[in-house]
């Protein structure tokens, strides 16, 4: 029993290593205020259940994927030759919690929708994803295409459940939950292997994943996109250039505007295509959600420069040897508007693809008017004492937050909740406080100490 204990021992404090447990209080605190609600009568039963289900899923996805993540790290391919018993309990308890952690939503789903077995199913199918998701990240981009597929080919996916539920829900729970004990046999197999190369290989992407999450955790550092934009910078180190610019080729591929760029032109191109296949109708409900994509590559952006700014002070080292390097007193200006410049463009990519989305589709322009004015918000961040405070510890926080956000306000004045009126007007609040935020930030960040490397102070 002791052995079972210490490895859930470890998840916990790998978590408490990262930081505090204030989400999952949170999250339980708020399940409490919807269990207040429902005995008040505030909430009526149904819907206490959902609101019940879903904060308890997001605490089950939460602590299921860092599971995962510290199981896989104590899987090393040492381990799984020489430890006795080592893999096979780290199997045996991911089995369990796979199936015990599926029950207590689908109770609550099941309360309040009266099919107990699909809520089961359903828990149980997106446990699994989210585990093989762990093992290939790529595809956790997958659902995207495959649901926009589904739609332009007239909904397939809704004729195959209707017949499903024809069938009866005992007979499609019994045989979907033999389906995905098969599946989950397999992906156990995948997500804890034992030993070899290829485990060796897997591990060695662990090891980078950290190592991209520690540095700014939304762009990796390595991909092969950074490969193909390094030999565009190996051609640039020769070439003729502003001081300012050439700051930046210290950074590294990963912070090259052609990564946001790129991105945002292929979900531009995306969602033209899916105009072309269908009605329009069809779409307005999904427009925040691609303007939403677009402004989170641009948050994206900012993110990637200041951990490449961060995690790159080797590099920043020996360039700021080099004769083109600009003078120590006109340093931080000359990096200041490199850094706006990179952004600028990132920017004009957004507004140019943005705009042609929105005329070409339903014109969800009070969802574009929120996503562009929260778009320069995001600019004053990449002016800073970047020699005392690199990078942007806050940064994953920031991107979730604001998707939360941007995408219930985006639907919400699409669909009328909210007045035109008054989101032009917050719009507007929020693009002068950014012009006043970017221009005490450049005063700071001018006046602050060369910067050049990065973090240089900040001990």
């Amino acid at each position: 029993m002791n052995a079972w204990r210490q490895l859930l021992v470890q998840t916990v404090l790998r978590h408490r290593a990262q930081g505090p447990l204030w989400q999952t209080w949170s999250l339980l605190g708020a399940l409490l205020l919807t269990l207040a609600g429902l005995l008040s009568g505030v909430l009526p039963p149904q819907v206490a259940a959902i609101l019940a289900g879903v904060l308890v899923f997001a605490v089950t996805l939460w602590w299921w994927a860092l599971f995962l993540q510290t199981a896989m790290r104590l899987n090393t391919p040492a381990a799984a030759c020489l430890v006795p018993g080592m893999r096979r309990r780290l199997m045996t308890l991911t089995a369990a919690l796979w199936i015990i952690g599926s029950l207590p939503q689908a109770a609550l789903f099941g309360a309040a929708s009266g099919h107990f077995g699909y809520g089961w199913l359903l828990s149980t199918a997106l446990l699994l994803f989210i585990a093989i998701c762990c093992r290939y990240l790529w595809l956790a981009f997958l659902p995207s295409p495959l649901w926009l597929v589904n739609q332009a080919s007239g909904n397939p996916a809704m004729v195959m459940v209707a017949s499903l539920r024809s069938a009866g829900e005992a007979v499609v729970v019994s045989a979907g939950m033999l389906l995905l004990v098969v599946l989950g046999g397999m992906v156990l197999r995948l997500v804890f292997p034992r030993g070899g190369d290829a485990h060796h290989r897997i591990g060695e992407c662990i090891e980078r994943r950290t190592r991209n999450l520690k540095q700014g955790g939304l762009v990796p550092a390595d991909g092969g996109m950074s490969r193909m934009l390094g030999i565009v910078y190996r051609a640039r180190l020769t070439a003729r250039g502003s001081a300012g610019a050439r700051l930046l080729d210290a950074l590294g591929a990963r912070a090259h505007w052609g990564w946001p760029v790129m991105g945002i032109a292929a979900i531009a191109a995306a969602a033209l295509a899916w105009r072309a296949l269908a009605e329009p109708a069809t779409m307005r409900i999904f427009m925040p959600m691609v303007l939403m994509a677009m402004l989170l590559l641009v948050i994206t952006h900012v993110e990637a420069v200041l951990a490449a700014l961060k995690g790159s002070a080797v590099e920043q080292g020996i360039l700021r040897l080099v004769p083109a390097a600009p003078p120590v007193r006109d340093l931080n200006r000359q990096l200041a508007l490199a850094l706006l410049a990179r952004f600028g463009i990132v920017w004009c990519a957004y507004l140019a693809c943005s705009i042609v989305v929105v005329v070409t589709t339903t014109q969800p322009w009070g969802a574009w008017l929120c996503c562009t004015a929260m778009s320069v918000a995001i600019a004053p961040a990449l002016l800073r004492d970047h020699a005392r405070h690199p990078g942007w510890p806050l940064s994953q926080w920031t991107a979730g937050a604001v998707m939360l956000v941007m995408l219930s306000l985006g639907g919400m004045v699409e669909h009328g909740a909210i007045a035109i009126g008054l989101v032009t007007a917050v719009a507007t609040a929020l693009l002068a406080g950014t012009a006043i935020a970017l221009a005490w930030r450049w005063r700071r960040a001018i006046a602050a100490a060369p910067a050049f490397p990065a973090g240089r102070l900040a001990a």
